[in-house]
């Protein structure tokens, strides 16, 4: 039975595929149905011309249009490549009949020929010859078009679906045979390319030569392919990355923290996480060249690769002592991090930008505390719910400071590890602990080395004829499986087994947590954490360890924040080896500075950065000019004790430098109401003016800029109370007065006896509670007025 060619179905009606002993057609010379022709012509011809592609004439010349396809891969290969093909192509053409079209060069450079997917140029040649715009496609050898057997018959059955003919400027016009033998050769020329390749690599490792480009930490040494040497400059970086990571900073703020800095990766391009993990993870900053350990497949749909693990046998390694950047131990450590972080992965963004981000817990529904966004310059960033403001339903509408929390948990942490006898007894019991657990999974090793061992053996001996005489195969068979199940489960179990913690010394870390501390409580005063320095984030990354969870309430007794925090017991001990969950709860109370002592605290840091530069100081010369207009007993009235008189002239010209009031400056110079006592006496007897006057004539510099008649109000103050004004009594004890009767008072009557305003009246109030510790309530009286009341003064004086 014959069949039609499939090659020509296009070519051929429907018909022709029937097989020829089942059709029996019209026979050869007979007449035409005169009842089809009546039919064909009743038909109309705008039914005939419906969905049907209109294809273009052929040109009235003859010759055919003609468009050039060229490709070169990366392999040797440039634009070179390209100019030889499309001359190849030319001198075929001309003499064939065929004329290059406008725009009828189409190049994919850099594309390899064994997949279709990412050859744009391609893709645009065919649809030009799907739109009937071309007659002829002109290539200069088969293994341009593609270099996969399947691919080119594919490409070569689409071009003549479309009556477009496929020309090799070396072959002429390309039939069914041609496509499969070149195609073929192609295929096998490929996979002959790349066997070369691979055994080529693996020869270099052998020979100690890295098979691959230059990678970051090292240079070329000469022209010499593989032949590298350590680059100084680039190894501090590595350096620096491998430290930062045992220090737990996560891989993308160390690359945000390397380009602020300006260190900037391989062709100066900034650094990114996954660029960071590329480092830690190469074994050659180790010494070490690994080829071969995974087998890499492309997907001929998408391109892609996808990478399959090889066993440990296939693989080919060499040491290279010369190469090495990096100690074993350090890039062991960094591997075992990265592989604990990686099984224990914590949310997108737990690392956070802050230092108590994804730690700070809302207290009524467990939710991460969040930043509410960029504040403007003159606010500071909040922490709120984020169940709250992502509409989860929970009830938490207050926000907090974030400079008042990480200040009362630096505070508290601090004050925690700044009492090593209360831990030092717990951490050694972590340390027995641990030990005991080293001695486990040494014996827990042991076991299972000593499994895979027989196990090994006997499924050697499964292989041995004197051994398994008389077993059938189908028996054997079976044995081999239950054994290779048996190794592979031990195995398994021996590469889950977790590492034993390396012993610490008690004593050692008891003192650096003391430090760390100390350290803490000074940092309690300064604010936030500059997590954008390499010294921040490694002690925020310090901090962030030790740390599992902050709850955050507010405390109605002191009216700052009451703070319970979960601290992870075994990072007490060390920063290695598994945690097993267990914590250790702190919970403390934490009253943020006011605004005032605040104000004082940048106050006194503003004068000590002057003192310690030396300015606004009296030199000898003009102080031995001023000395007796100064009276010996000026400086007793300054903190009590016997001072010197200079200092007294000292602090009134820091005072004018700063344009700060004497309540800012450092109590070093005097308690704050004895220096203005002193200030005051030395202002109304005159000799402060009298200082000015020689001050300008022997040191100008000191009085540059500053207004020496800012003291005058002494004058004034005594002038006005010697015209018979009665002194004005202090108000503050007033109102500690009326709060502390037994029916309190209201705005109206603290208004009656201070005459301030109703707001300066609740700023005193809010001042007696924050400052001075005082527990005032608002009450109801009998008529139905609101009164504010003193209930207790022993909470306060506890605060004093």
């Amino acid at each position: 039975m014959e069949y039609m060619s499939f090659l020509d179905f296009e070519s051929e009606p429907v018909f022709d595929r029937i097989p020829a002993a089942r059709y029996r057609g019209r026979p050869e010379g007979a007449a035409a149905d005169p009842c089809q022709v009546d039919v064909l012509s009743s038909i109309p011809d705008v039914w005939d011309a419906r969905g049907v592609i209109a294809v273009p004439a052929p040109a009235a010349t003859g010759r055919k249009r003609g468009a050039y396809y060229t490709r070169y891969s990366t392999s040797g290969q440039n634009e070179v490549s390209t100019v030889r093909q499309i001359e190849g192509c030319s001198q075929y053409a001309r003499p064939a009949g065929i004329d290059l079209v406008e725009d009828g060069i189409y190049s994919d450079e850099e594309r390899s020929g064994g997949y279709l997917v990412n050859r744009d140029q391609l893709h645009a040649l065919l649809e030009r010859a799907r739109a009937r715009e071309l007659d002829a496609v002109v290539i200069a050898d088969p293994s341009r078009l593609s270099r996969d057997m399947v691919d080119l018959g594919w490409l070569w059955r689409q071009l003549r679906r479309w009556d477009v003919e496929l020309h090799s400027a070396t072959r002429g016009k390309m039939e069914a045979l041609d496509v499969a033998i070149f195609g073929f050769l192609s295929q096998e020329q490929r996979q002959t390319i790349m066997e070369n390749t691979s055994w080529a690599r693996r020869q270099m490792v052998l020979d100690g030569l890295v098979p691959w480009g230059r990678r970051f930490g090292y240079r070329r040494v000469g022209n010499k392919a593989g032949h590298l040497e350590v680059d100084e400059d680039e190894r501090k970086i590595i350096e620096l990355i491998f430290d930062l990571v045992l220090e737990g900073i996560s891989r993308a703020r160390i690359a945000r923290l390397l380009n602020l800095r300006g260190l900037m990766g391989r062709r100066s391009t900034p650094w990114t996480g996954d660029a960071i993990t590329d480092v830690v993870d190469c074994i050659l900053y180790r010494g070490i060249l690994v080829y071969g350990r995974y087998r890499h497949v492309r997907n001929p749909e998408t391109g892609k690769y996808k990478s399959y693990p090889r066993p440990r046998s296939e693989w080919k390694v060499r040491a290279v002592p010369r190469l090495a950047i990096i100690d074993a131990d350090t890039w062991n450590r960094a591997q075992q991090l990265g592989r604990r972080t990686r099984q224990d992965a914590a949310p997108r963004g737990s690392s956070g930008k802050f230092l108590l981000s994804n730690l700070a817990r809302c207290p009524r529904c467990g939710a991460a505390m969040v930043c509410l966004g960029k504040p403007k310059a003159s606010e500071e960033r909040r922490f709120a719910c984020s169940g709250h403001l992502m509409n989860k339903g929970c009830p938490n509408n207050r926000s907090w400071s974030m400079g008042w929390i990480e200040a009362g948990v630096l505070k508290l942490l601090g004050e925690a590890l700044d009492r090593p006898r209360l831990y030092a007894p717990y951490l050694r019991s972590l340390q027995a602990q641990s030990e005991k657990r080293a001695r486990d999974i040494a014996r827990e090793r042991a076991e299972l080395e000593r499994r895979i061992e027989r196990h090994t053996d006997e499924l050697a001996g499964t292989f041995e004829e004197a051994l398994t005489e008389g077993l059938t195969r189908s028996t054997l068979a079976e044995l081999r499986r239950k054994l290779e199940v048996k190794l592979q489960d031990a195995k398994g179990s021996l590469a889950l087994l977790k590492s034993s913690r390396p012993p610490v010394d008690i004593e050692k870390r008891v003192e650096e947590l003391g430090n760390l501390g100390s350290a803490l409580r000074a940092l309690a005063s300064a604010g936030t954490i500059d997590t954008g320095s390499v010294a921040g984030a490694r002690l925020a990354a310090a901090i962030r360890s030790l740390i599992k969870e902050v709850i955050v309430l507010p405390d109605p007794q002191s009216h700052g924040i009451a703070i319970t925090m979960r601290i992870r017991a075994w990072a007490l001990l060390d920063s290695t080896g598994d945690d097993d969950g267990s914590t250790r709860t702190l919970t403390g109370t934490w009253v943020p500075p006011s605004k005032e002592e605040i104000r004082l605290a940048r106050g006194c840091e503003e004068v000590s950065r002057h003192l310690a530069g030396g300015r606004c100081r009296l030199d000898d010369g003009a102080w031995n000019a001023i000395r007796h207009l100064v009276p010996p007993n000026a400086c007793d009235r300054l903190d009590g004790e016997r001072r010197d008189r200079r200092d007294l002239v000292d602090a009134m010209l820091l005072a004018l430098r700063l344009r700060r009031p004497i309540a800012d400056l450092p109590p070093d110079l005097g308690t704050r109401d004895r220096l203005r006592m002193a200030i005051r006496s030395l202002v109304r007897s005159g000799s402060w003016g009298r200082i000015v006057t020689i001050l300008a004539e022997r040191a100008p510099e000191l009085l540059d800029g500053v207004d020496p008649s800012r003291f005058d109000y002494a004058i004034k103050k005594a002038a006005a109370r010697h015209e018979g004004g009665a002194p004005s009594r202090k108000r503050l004890p007033l109102l500690i007065d009326l709060l502390g009767r037994a029916e309190g008072a209201t705005i109206a009557e603290i208004q009656a006896v201070t005459g301030q305003t109703s707001r300066t009246i609740r700023s005193a109030i809010s001042r007696l509670r924050l400052r001075r510790c005082r527990r005032i309530e608002r009450c109801a009286r009998a008529d139905g007025g609101k009164a504010y009341r003193l209930v207790s003064d022993h909470a306060g004086a506890a605060g004093r």
